[in-house]
């Protein structure tokens, strides 16, 4: 009988060295209430886990530290929130992120399992995740050349059952708003090899990453081991990649708000170039106007200074991800999820917000001026062709 790492057997006479496939995915654990006692409530959450008949184990390997039993804060993605909340940051939601990561087997068969763009490529009924609140690394056997699109999907409703019952929430964090790619877009193709004493990158092809990682007794072991390697560069990732769609999100915010703004003023510079009966019932009609525009005014400044605060939190977490990342010789892991949005977020120039902004308040201001001279100037008129006739 093939051993439970290690070797599969195909023939009487054949013997194949086992690889696993693993994906990465940031399923943030959305409180929905508070929790008086962090240890009690990951404890729970096992709990959870375990009483779901899908599930054959669930465990904490360690015993867990409440000083590093962590709530966290993140934002959602601008699909699922209001320009309120994207404004003034009051859509932010807490995530508690354990100190060691609940790992469990589950055994779905592949015909109950989701496909991922109706791939009908399921590759196994047996997974092994590790999960702690903000990472998820999903894996298993893996003896295909090919890759399948779809594989491990079916972890995630299992976690949003068992967070559910604790009246908690689960958040994917996608690639970007219109993603429908729960994990990250890179496959870990791994080798156990007894001599690695820690994971190590061999080479890349297409979207796959070939690493070695440590050879143990057991799949749940060394997929520990793997979580400890990799657990904290994926959390890292997690928190600038958040960061940086809502630093995104709010310049796309800011724009849109801004196009109102100027839609605005350039109506009523229409009303200007019509007749005097024309111009004054539409001025009638539109009173308040400067009232509206100055509230659009005041958002898109809002959302500047949103932005260049969290550009000042997005390049600390940068350079912490940068820094782990460059140590572990891991980056190609993060590659087509990390560059993209980086590349934005590097080019994104606040200025052309500004002067738009502070030109359409100067005519403001400029016509508010007009109007309160050209007021006086009647007022005076009128005040000396009155006293004219009294004396």
């Amino acid at each position: 009988m093939a051993s439970d790492l290690g070797l599969k057997a195909d023939g009487p006479e054949e013997t194949q060295q086992v690889t696993y496939l693993c994906r990465g995915a940031t399923a943030l654990l959305s409180l929905g209430q508070s929790i008086e006692n962090r240890m009690a409530e990951v404890e729970s959450i096992r709990e959870s886990l375990e009483s779901d008949p899908r599930v054959i184990w669930a465990e904490l390997e360690r015993d867990q530290n409440p000083d590093f039993i962590s709530i966290g804060r993140y934002y959602p993605d601008s699909s699922r929130t209001s320009p309120e909340g994207l404004i003034t940051g009051s859509d932010a939601f807490r995530v508690l992120r354990f100190d060691q990561p609940i790992v469990f087997k589950l055994v779905v068969p592949i015909k109950n399992q989701p496909q991922h763009h109706n791939a009908d490529d399921i590759p196994t009924d047996t997974y092994w995740v590790a999960w702690n609140g903000v990472t998820a690394l999903v894996m298993w056997r893996h003896y295909d050349s090919i890759t399948p699109r779809s594989g491990g999907h079916v972890v995630f409703g299992i976690l949003e059952d068992a967070v559910a019952k604790r009246g908690h929430a689960l958040h994917i964090q996608a690639c970007s708003p219109g993603c429908k790619n729960i994990f990250l877009h890179t496959n870990l193709i791994l080798t156990p090899k007894s001599e690695c004493s820690r994971t190590q990158f061999i080479k890349r092809k297409a979207n796959d990453v070939y690493l070695m990682f440590a050879e143990w007794e057991s799949e749940k072991d060394s997929l520990i081991d793997l979580f400890y390697d990799m657990g904290g560069l994926y959390r890292n990732f997690a928190l600038q990649q958040n960061t940086g769609r809502r630093i995104i999100a709010l310049e796309a915010e800011a724009y849109s708000q801004l196009l109102h703004l100027v839609s605005h003023y350039a109506e009523h510079a229409k009303i200007s170039a019509t007749s005097l009966p024309t111009r004054l019932l539409a001025r009638w009609k539109s009173r308040g106007w400067r009232s509206e525009v100055r509230h659009l005014s005041a958002q898109v400044w809002l959302c500047v200074s949103s932005i260049e605060l969290l550009r000042r939190a997005w390049a600390d977490e940068k350079k912490t991800f940068d820094d782990y990342v460059d140590e572990a010789g891991l980056e190609e892991i993060f590659f087509i999820d990390y560059g993209d949005d980086v590349a934005k977020l590097e080019t994104i120039d606040l200025s052309r917000l500004e002067s738009l902004c502070s030109q359409v308040e100067a005519r403001l201001d400029n016509t508010a001026l007009s109007w309160a001279a050209t007021g006086g100037a009647v007022a005076g008129a009128v005040t000396g062709s009155l006293a004219s006739l009294l004396f």
